[in-house]
Order: C-alpha cells, then structure tokens, then sequence
C-alpha cells in the first residue's frame, strides 16, 4: 500500500489478495505483500499529504477486472481533494471535542452532550444521572512524584472510569482532576 501511495500508482496483482497478517506486515514495512484468497486494489489518493490510500478488498480472487480499476481511479482522481478535506474535517473535530491527555471528551463537548440529552423529546420518559469524579490529594501526586506521573494517574482513572460504564454513557474530563459521566 505504501508503495501504491509512494509511486502515486494502483495496484492490482493478478488473481491476488491480502490476508490480514500480510495486511498488518504490509503496514509495517511499507510493502504490499499479497496471497491466493483475496484480491486487493490498493489506489492512492492526492490528499497533499501522501498519506491517503482507498483499498478494496475481496473474498474472491481475481474479483477486480481493469474495468473496475479504471472505474476506481476515474472516481479517486474527482474525490481526492473532497476525501482530504473529510478527513481533516473529522481529524480537527476530534481535536476539537477530545482531551487529549486521557482520549475522553472535553468539557466543551460534555456540555454539548448534556445540552443534548436535556433536549431530548422522550426525556421525560427516560430517566439521566449524571456523575461528577474529583480525585482526591491529586495536588499532593503532582507535587511529589511530578506532573508526569500525575498524568499517568489521570490516563489511569479515565480507563477504568470507561471500561466501568455502559457504551453508551458519555465520559468526560470536565477539568484538571474531574472526570463526568452522563448516564442516560
């Protein structure tokens, strides 16, 4: 794949294909490598970064014909400059909405999500708890082991604090040792 976006070429071996492990080998040497029961396209996309590819796969081999990777390319050369600006737009939205010491939402995006829930035209019918967590001595564990290790409790506390609720709560960090969660 790195080589089909390096080269700014497609890539379709014949009757080949991709199983995951050569996929995740793939990733991590920056080649392609392909097997007998899957085909792959693999067509990169002008981004202006370099760093787009749309990759096709199939169960089937020989699935793709020159048809499809003409159609492909066809289709990737129009939607490469809207696909960058997709992508930026969502990569600048989860900057914008998500803490990033702990991978939670930020305060800005807890209001909004709680703005939402209160909205809610069922909200009468279904019942909303919402939980505030303050560490305690938290002060003490930047002042004596450093501001490091008090990131590391509060990466901590978000995990568990997540991997405790249900999917569909919203975890937030509301401020420097606060944690809050919307339980609807």
């Amino acid at each position: 794949m790195a080589a089909a976006n390096r080269d700014g070429k497609e890539m379709m071996p014949e009757d080949e294909v991709l199983d995951e492990h050569q996929m995740s080998q793939a990733a991590g040497t920056g080649e392609a490598v392909f097997s007998s029961d899957r085909t792959a396209v693999v067509v990169p996309i002008a981004s202006g970064d370099g760093a787009t590819v749309l990759v096709l796969l199939s169960q089937v081999a020989g699935a793709f014909t020159n048809q499809d990777l003409f159609a492909v390319n066809a289709l990737t050369g129009s939607s490469a400059v809207p696909v960058a600006n997709a992508l930026r737009y969502h990569r600048s939205r989860q900057e914008a909405t998500t803490d990033g010491l702990t991978g939670l939402a930020n305060a800005r995006e807890f209001r909004r999500r709680l703005d939402g829930a209160f909205a809610r035209p069922d909200r009468r019918d279904v019942p909303l708890s919402v939980l505030l967590v303050d560490y305690d001595f938290f002060k003490s564990v930047n002042d004596q082991l450093g501001h490091q290790h008090g990131d590391l409790v509060l990466a901590m506390g978000a995990r568990i604090v997540r991997s405790t609720v249900r999917g569909q709560d919203v975890v937030a960090r509301y401020g420097g040792d606060e944690l809050a969660v919307i339980a609807s």
